[in-house]
């Protein structure tokens, strides 16, 4: 069941009266996007930065010490490796394929009407899977999701503060975005990441830096986790162009 904020959202998306859209389809794409909880998906992913790029591959039901695995790294970056490591030890890695928290994120929202559907603006809220980091950066978002129209379902979300901002050690981060794509398992009935992008700028004691990130998931096949063996999609689903494609991360169609 929705939580209060989140009616409050949904009552004033639909008070706004847009054409073609009510607050039981934001309903219905936000629950196409959040999992039953035994649903486990076996994934590869391609992680690049302006440095390096590392593959990785996840199967729930591989071996102990034998899930995660990296592959082909090439180039020499640092802080993509961190990103790796951090991802190869959460409990369930293949949890970054939902968007199971944007329900508890949504603030009050807008729309906005194209030709092949609409963007939804509203503000962001902290959710329980935040950390301190998380907190301080989501005090400054703006949220942003596109329903397909005809689909009726989820394809882009992305995240971007409002305006610059300090932070504790006294660094300024002029820009921060989050950008998500998605995908759908018509087999399984799920919404899920396909693959995103973060962009952060900034700097401290006038020396300026930027860093980008992309993350493409590809291979993806679910199960349930009581299963003995996995019940593959009867094609996994595959970008058409696995390679970065820039207008694939535009703001509004």
């Amino acid at each position: 069941m929705p939580c209060s904020s989140m009616l409050f959202a949904l009552w004033a998306i639909a008070a706004n009266g847009t054409a073609g859209l009510d607050a039981s389809q934001v309903e219905a794409a936000l629950k196409d996007a959040e999992p039953a909880p035994a649903l486990r998906a076996a994934f590869r992913a391609t992680l690049t930065s302006e440095k390096a790029v590392r593959q990785i591959e996840f199967d729930p039901l591989g071996a102990p010490g034998q899930r995660f695995t990296v592959n082909a790294p090439f180039g020499d970056d640092p802080e993509l490796d961190r990103i790796v490591y951090d991802w190869s030890q959460e409990a369930q890695p293949d949890v970054r394929l939902y968007a199971d928290d944007l329900r508890a994120s949504m603030g009050r929202g807008t729309v906005k009407q194209s030709q092949t559907g609409w963007n939804i603006s509203f503000t962001h809220k902290l959710s329980d899977n935040d950390g301190p980091m998380d907190a301080m950066v989501s005090q400054q978002m703006q949220g942003s999701m596109f329903l397909n129209a005809a689909s009726g379902h989820l394809e882009r979300l992305t995240y971007r503060i409002r305006e610059p901002f300090r932070t504790e050690d006294g660094s300024v981060v002029t820009d921060y975005s989050q950008a998500y794509r998605f995908g759908r398992s018509e087999r399984w009935g799920i919404t899920f990441v396909t693959g995103y992008r973060l962009e952060a700028a900034g700097g401290r004691f006038g020396i300026r830096d930027s860093r980008t990130f992309q993350v493409d998931i590809t291979d993806v096949a679910f199960t349930l986790a009581n299963d003995a063996a996995f019940i593959e999609d009867s094609k996994p689903y595959r970008p058409r162009n696995p390679q970065p494609v820039d207008h694939a991360w535009a703001g509004e169609n």
